[in-house]
């Protein structure tokens, strides 16, 4: 059964507890590969590894390298960045 997020790349800040846990794990199931962002990231292996578990992809800690390596571009997931100097 494919699911509705079957090929897509989703990034989720905050997800290492509450809603954003809670989204990480329904992408997934949804067939989404999950990024995962937070700045607790000893709880985002917790999120991580039970995603892993129950058969989905997800990838957490440096960002970049995961990015790239399911396809996405900074330009796609940013298309218009503010500089902050």
């Amino acid at each position: 059964k494919m699911g509705r997020l079957d090929g897509k790349v989703v990034v989720v800040t905050g997800a290492n507890s509450g809603v954003g846990e809670a989204a990480c794990k329904l992408f997934a199931k949804e067939g989404a590969k999950v990024v995962l962002a937070a700045r607790r990231v000893d709880k985002l292996e917790n999120v991580k590894n039970e995603i892993e578990k129950e058969g989905g992809i997800a990838h957490a800690g440096d960002m970049l390298p995961p990015l790239i390596e399911v396809g996405a571009s900074r330009s796609r997931i940013l298309p218009n960045p503010v500089s902050t100097s």
